[in-house]
């Protein structure tokens, strides 16, 4: 009998406070953030490195632990959709933390969350945790690659079999993403190599040359699969407005020196991008 209730017991805690006779399992979002502490999200207003920051604060008695999570997380109102990494960490009870979420922005041509702005709600968040199959048929909602309209080919990730279909970001975010952390995983693995290496060389300060030159690497690869390819054209005019936005001068109003070492920028670029798509196996 005694037996009998202790069992109750447990059972009662387990229903009442969502964990385990250890204290580990704890009920969570779909995303992997646990239920119970309360989440304020703002953005960074960038589209690369610190993306987020969540202010997170548990009523709870007991502190509450967060395991690292990468997550896709979808853009709002036409804005960037996003591969965060939420880092490990243990809220003390009835205390608030800090977590900073770093990632990269995979959907070129679009904007970055306005700084203080709010993403999209962490239900709609999906973890590269959770049981997710890829999927090389064409399931409804994905367009078929126009292979004509430009002559960048990308395979599924570690194999020979081409992509043939795009990923509607929007619209079927859960589909596309299985493809999306692999073609991620890929993408950085293959960077991080050629970064160990020293071939990732950039006409940047060295504390900006590592993650511009990752952000770069991830717009041309995902660029593909939405049928409107990052070109060397394209990468050229965003680093002249992003000059114009430093210098306060239009292009043309710039010395021939600066224009030349836009130029410049933009090949190096460009090469280092290619090699990183080769690297990776995707192209």
């Amino acid at each position: 009998m005694a037996a009998m209730t202790c069992a109750r017991a447990c059972l009662l805690l387990l229903l009442v406070f969502g964990r385990s006779a250890t204290g580990t399992a704890q009920a969570a979002y779909p995303c992997g953030l646990p239920v119970g502490p309360q989440y304020a999200i703002t953005a960074t207003g960038r589209n690369s490195g610190h993306l987020l920051t969540i202010a997170a604060y548990n009523p709870a008695e007991a502190p509450c632990d967060i395991p690292p999570t990468l997550v896709l997380i979808p853009g709002t109102a036409g804005t960037q959709t996003m591969i965060c990494r939420i880092p490990a960490a243990r809220l003390p009870a009835g205390g608030m933390q800090q977590l900073v979420l770093r990632g990269e922005s995979i959907a070129f041509g679009r904007p970055a969350l306005s700084l203080n702005a709010r993403p999209a709600p962490i239900e709609t968040w999906i973890s590269a945790a959770a049981d997710l199959a890829p999927d090389r048929s064409l399931p409804e909602g994905l367009i078929p690659v126009d292979t004509g309209l430009h002559r960048i080919f990308l395979r599924f990730p570690g194999t020979q079999a081409p992509i043939g279909f795009l990923p509607d970001f929007e619209a079927r975010l859960p589909d596309a993403a299985p493809l999306l952390f692999a073609l991620h995983a890929r993408v950085k693995s293959a960077y991080d190599t050629a970064w160990d290496a020293g071939r990732i060389r950039l006409p940047f300060a060295r504390d900006q040359v590592y993650q511009i030159g990752l952000q770069q690497a991830m717009w041309y690869v995902f660029s593909v699969l939405e049928n409107a390819p990052y070109t060397r054209a394209a990468l050229r005019q965003s680093l002249i407005e992003q000059t114009e936005r430093d210098q306060g001068l239009q292009y043309a109003a710039m010395p021939a020196a600066m224009q030349a070492y836009i130029d410049q920028s933009a090949e190096e670029m460009w090469g280092m991008i290619r090699m990183v798509a080769r690297g990776a196996g995707v192209e």
